[in-house]
């Protein structure tokens, strides 16, 4: 089964009441702060100066894409995800 809210996201049924709580909140974020530009997610992973898990890659592109062209809004938005990325690394003592 694919995602309740997002038909076309494939996430599991069972997993898509956290995919959609998730990616809501990113959009909140995205749009309530006035961030830089960002085309893709390669570059939001260059910016954070890390990897990414590919489930936090696509979350980040989905949730900036309804956004326009201008991927828009992310200084701030930067900020929370790299926070998430270092509190993940302490959890799981990763270099």
């Amino acid at each position: 089964m694919t995602c309740l809210w997002h038909p076309a996201c494939h996430v599991h049924r069972f997993n898509s009441n956290i995919h959609h709580r998730i990616r809501t909140r990113l959009l909140h974020r995205i749009r309530k702060f006035t961030l830089t530009p960002i085309s893709s997610t390669s570059r939001i992973v260059e910016a954070l100066g890390g990897t990414l898990l590919l489930v936090e890659r696509v979350m980040i592109l989905r949730a900036l894409k309804p956004v326009g062209d201008n991927h828009a809004k992310a200084a701030k938005h930067l900020r929370i995800i790299r926070r998430s990325l270092s509190m993940r690394k302490a959890k799981f003592n990763i270099d």
